[in-house]
């Protein structure tokens, strides 16, 4: 259930407002508690759009029918414990415990990090033609951040944060594209390919996934996964995804430097 309303959330975040997807999914998450007795004609007309527009909606979300789309939202429980996060003392201000414990993850990556898969990010960010740093949602500002930084460098990537671009450019990408996933979870694919094989394809992108979530499986199609193996809680957030970017940043400029004063 997870994965459909981030993908919904996903599509009113990058959408026109004024496209047909787009309202559908604004009125499927505004009135989420309350589609028990919709029919798909009632959406329509409710939406002004035709039936068929309906229709092709449920299939790019990767359901079959609008009753699967229906029975799933019907499922949904608003997350109440998303923001609970481990803590020293129950008697400390819950906002000086939030500090503490994002404070105490980004120190634990001191320990856990591989930084010889930093390096090799690194190296194949410098001799790749094409890179594509992908992500949704929560990872925007951060792949947005390192295409900035990675450009001071003189590196041109690309940043793709619009939903409705990504499973496209990465269906199309070849062997001659490396492709870094940022994603706070680690289900990035799972939302953007539900029943999909496709990157498995011979000819296929160098993919790198980095990720905050504790409970990553290894993705076939996935070269390497980075696992920041952080706890899943409020506090571990993007801290750890924007601190991984800035020391991929900070890397490459390094070897960029050391490149030029070599010659």
């Amino acid at each position: 259930m997870e994965r459909l309303y981030i993908i919904l959330l996903g599509i009113i975040q990058s959408e026109p407002n004024d496209s047909i997807d787009c309202q559908i999914a604004n009125y499927l998450l505004e009135h989420i508690q309350d589609l028990n007795d919709i029919t798909a004609n009632d959406l329509a007309q409710t939406c002004q759009v035709s039936k068929s527009s309906i229709s092709r909606f449920t299939r790019r979300v990767g359901l079959n029918d609008f009753y699967e789309l229906k029975h799933m939202l019907h499922h949904y429980q608003h997350n109440l414990t998303k923001f609970d996060f481990t803590s020293r003392s129950d008697n400390e201000n819950s906002m000086i415990q939030y500090i503490e414990t994002v404070s105490q993850h980004i120190q634990d990556l001191r320990y856990m990090l591989d930084f010889d898969a930093i390096d090799e990010i690194t190296d194949d960010i410098y001799y790749y033609p094409k890179v594509i740093i992908a992500g949704s949602l929560q990872a925007n500002s951060v792949c947005l951040s390192l295409q900035v930084n990675l450009f001071s460098s003189g590196k041109v990537v690309q940043a793709k944060v619009k939903y409705t671009e990504l499973r496209e450019i990465i269906d199309k990408a070849d062997s001659q594209t490396l492709i870094i996933v940022l994603s706070s979870t680690g289900r990035f694919f799972q939302r953007l390919f539900v029943r999909d094989q496709r990157l498995l394809k011979k000819d296929k992108p160098k993919i790198y996934l980095i990720t905050a979530s504790a409970k990553l499986n290894q993705l076939p199609y996935v070269d390497k996964a980075i696992n920041l193996h952080t706890l899943s809680d409020y506090a571990s957030g993007t801290f750890q995804l924007e601190l991984i970017a800035n020391l991929i940043a900070r890397r490459y400029n390094e070897k960029v430097r050391s490149h030029y004063f070599d010659q």
